[in-house]
């Protein structure tokens, strides 16, 4: 399951030390200071030893990403208090030599340890916490009205849609150039919702996807015992839509031109763009029935949590969506009563949450940017319930903060600047919520200038979020 998110620099580490390395010989490479955290993918190599490290963290200017230097001597392997030297300050130039490099920082000594741990803080919710679609490429995905002279708040009598030219900003070659144009029946156009759309107790837009999906029972021979039978989202194949005097126009109109020109430019031999889009079960696991999901960004500097409520999607780029399907930038969580939403957005936004996972991210040239599931394997975020008065307390005030973000005008400008006047809107609330998720969670207050959550933090939001809209191999 790590395997994508596995650093290509532990590998090489690896294959170097087995296949080269002298018995008596040393090692020492260059890495991602990212090595160094808590996540998951980075453990095993962890495990595996260190006999001392040099961490340049604060070193500027250095390379694109914080940078460590892992350095293994067979003799002198160590898990637990490696000792470490730990460098600051800013070079006279980006090559400079040692001389002076050595007038230029300052060091101290430390220990580092790798304490190896599986356990997971919260254990209700974290196995329900799921990533979202691999909605990818976008210019083949992301769709708008193709019908000129629209108002605003108009909705298309057309079918055709084209791709919607926002999709290129952030797209890589050779997807960025590619753009399409046909029919496409409504049953197939769903919201979707991205990460950088996201604020804390809210949504700035929606997006727009064409999708080769459709709402019904799955068939089956019997039903399972004590199985209930509910709508699904259920694939249907370009030779479907062909078979189906409903849908025929679709295959033809785009999702056959859709999957030639994935099949031209796609990393992923063999891999079809539907199953590209379901990959992990990215779509077909998701609700299909309108209800209330938690949901927040997967990547980015800070967390930003909003309840959203499918059953009342607005429309999107001059049309009616037929359902909603969650981008794979963002993770969802199905509520069982609008109280356990807010109960979740309230305590996912508190500061001190933030903060305690600030440790266990990775770090990018932009700083923290991996949030994933991290909030709960860090927090023991406990299930919500209807009779403690902290749970009920955080939803109020979660439900006054919806509001008042509701009521901003958030759809223009970036991101960063969106969180952060999401985030002066609730302060009187947020510092409520804090108060409670530090109590509940047994958690350490933010502490002075420390700029968790608060927008600091965010300054270069965008640009980390612009390194992980995109996945790997696109």
């Amino acid at each position: 399951k790590l395997n994508t998110q596995i650093e290509l620099s532990t590998v090489f580490y690896e294959h170097c030390w087995r296949e080269f390395l002298l018995p008596q010989g040393i090692i020492a490479f260059v890495m991602p200071r990212s090595t160094l955290t808590g996540a998951k993918q980075h453990r095993r190599f962890q495990q595996l030893g260190f006999s001392r490290i040099l961490d340049l963290d604060d070193v500027a200017p250095l390379f694109r990403v914080p940078s460590c230097v892992l350095i293994r001597h067979l003799g002198a392997l160590s898990v637990e208090e490696i000792p470490t030297t730990i460098y600051a300050g800013r070079l006279p130039s980006q090559e400079c030599d040692l001389a002076h490099a050595r007038v230029a920082l300052s060091h101290m000594a430390g220990t580092t340890s790798f304490t190896a741990t599986d356990e997971i803080a919260s254990l209700y919710y974290h196995p329900r916490v799921i990533n979202g679609a691999t909605l990818y490429p976008r210019t083949l995905t992301f769709v708008t009205a193709a019908q000129p002279g629209l108002k605003p708040s108009e909705l298309a009598t057309s079918t055709i849609v084209r791709t919607d030219p926002d999709a290129a900003t952030e797209a890589k070659e050779p997807w960025k150039q590619l753009a399409l144009e046909g029919h496409v029946d409504g049953d197939f156009l769903y919201a979707t919702l991205v990460s950088k759309n996201l604020v804390p107790f809210g949504v700035r837009r929606f997006n727009l996807a064409a999708l080769p999906i459709r709402i019904g029972l799955p068939s089956q021979v019997a039903d399972l015992p004590g199985e209930e039978r509910v709508e699904r989202f259920l694939p249907m194949s370009i030779d479907e839509m062909r078979d189906s005097i409903q849908y025929a126009r679709s295959a033809d109109g785009w999702f056959a031109p859709a999957e030639k020109l994935w099949s031209k430019y796609r990393k992923s031999v063999g891999m079809s763009l539907w199953d590209r889009f379901n990959y992990q079960q990215g779509v077909t696991q998701q609700p299909a029935v309108p209800c209330q999901l938690v949901v927040y960004n997967a990547s980015g500097s800070n967390i930003a949590a909003t309840l959203l409520d499918t059953t009342a999607l607005p429309n999107i780029n001059h049309t009616r969506p037929h359902g909603f399907v969650l981008d794979h930038t963002a993770y969802w969580y199905r509520c069982a009563t609008p109280d356990e939403g807010h109960y979740l957005a309230a305590l996912l936004n508190a500061p001190s949450v933030d903060a305690a996972i600030k440790a266990h991210q990775t770090r990018g040239m932009f700083g923290a940017r991996h949030i994933h599931r991290r909030p709960f394997e860090v927090c023991p975020i406990p299930q919500f319930d209807a009779r403690n008065p902290d749970h009920l307390q955080l939803a109020a005030l979660s439900r006054q903060a919806h509001d008042a973000v509701a009521a901003l005008d958030l759809a223009e400008g970036g991101v960063v600047a969106a969180r952060k006047r999401a985030r002066a809107a609730v302060a009187a609330q947020l510092a409520e919520m804090d108060a409670i998720a530090q109590r509940l969670l047994r958690l350490a207050p933010v502490p002075v200038g420390i700029p968790a959550a608060t927008g600091g933090a965010e300054e270069d939001d965008e640009r980390s979020l612009a390194e992980e809209e995109t996945p790997d191999d696109e």
